[in-house]
């Protein structure tokens, strides 16, 4: 993938952690979990370094709407 984000999250490093996650119609909530090259099983609460992304399909691909399990509403100020 080969994507650095400003921050320095870079993709590389990360794996999707979970199964498809639908919120709402065209809205998906992906998991990205560092995989520090091991096989993480979660059958016990089990501290992961994750970011989570609301993504949107649209007409012109996949876009990130949030980073939580919620729909923005549009508006200002923004709401959560």
């Amino acid at each position: 993938m080969d994507q650095v984000w400003s921050d320095g999250l870079n993709f590389d490093e990360y794996g999707v952690g979970s199964r498809p996650r639908p919120i709402a119609p065209d809205y998906e909530l992906v998991v990205f979990i560092r995989n520090e090259d091991k096989v993480i099983r979660f059958d016990k609460p089990t501290p992961v370094l994750a970011h989570q992304f609301l993504m949107h399909r649209t007409d012109a691909g996949w876009l990130v709407a949030g980073f939580s399990d919620r729909i923005p509403t549009p508006g200002w100020p923004p709401q959560l």
